[in-house]
């Protein structure tokens, strides 16, 4: 009986459609202590669509491999409770909803739920259902291209790393640089090197200031405007 009873305040929690529900709180808590405030910015800035695309396979992947989502976890089964299954989708919601948080928007997680519920039930059915569904959020993707595009309409000063190789070709290493928009062309954005963090010369590195080099928007972070 008290097992039932955990479970259905489990799912009452989970139908929370303002905040964060309870089992998320540690984790979104953590990332938020964790992110640099450039991080931090570059995450909140951008539309909920392009933030947790790009971050899939950085903080995506850094909350799948932490909170154990690929293997046994408390948080794991919490998220099959509510019925999502793969470490993928556990990962978009924990993201969706840090997005919604930073943005004080409503978290909406039974909506997050039934979008990924309604994914894999279309997967079985047939390609043509899965497509239409898929299409039916194009507008959104439109539109958070278009503000996305609208961020970059003045030049903006963003954050990179690019890869310094030892002289001895057998090590490498990450060397920030802070460069300004010059254009953008869908995910990639034309950038005027300004700055580059000294390095240690045993380290070779053709990136120079004033150099103009054009970069995905994945690899780049927007720097809070002061």
């Amino acid at each position: 009986m008290k097992k039932i009873i955990f479970i259905m305040c489990l799912f009452m929690i989970s139908c929370s459609q303002k905040t964060v529900p309870l089992f998320l709180r540690g984790t979104i808590k953590d990332i938020d202590k964790n992110l640099n405030d450039t991080l931090k910015f570059d995450f909140k800035t951008y539309p909920e669509y392009i933030s947790t695309s790009k971050q899939h396979f950085g903080l995506g992947l850094s909350i799948r491999n932490e909170r154990k989502l690929w293997r046994e976890s408390l948080l794991k089964n919490w998220f099959r409770l509510n019925g999502i299954n793969h470490p993928d989708d556990m990962s978009g919601i924990i993201l969706t909803t840090y997005h919604r948080k930073l943005n004080e928007k409503d978290i909406n997680f039974r909506e997050q739920k039934q979008f990924y519920k309604t994914y894999w039930k279309l997967t079985k059915k047939s390609k043509d259902s899965l497509k239409v569904w898929y299409d039916s959020y194009k507008s959104t993707r439109i539109e958070s291209e278009k503000i996305y595009s609208e961020i970059f309409r003045n030049p903006r000063n963003v954050m990179g790393y690019e890869i310094a190789l030892s002289k001895s070709k057998k090590d490498y290493k990450e060397v920030k640089y802070i460069a300004e928009s010059i254009s953008i062309d869908k995910h990639q954005i034309n950038l005027k090197v300004l700055y580059i963090e000294s390095f240690n010369d045993e380290y070779n590195l053709s990136l120079k200031v004033d150099d103009t080099i054009k970069v995905f928007i994945d690899d780049i972070y927007l720097i809070p405007l002061k």
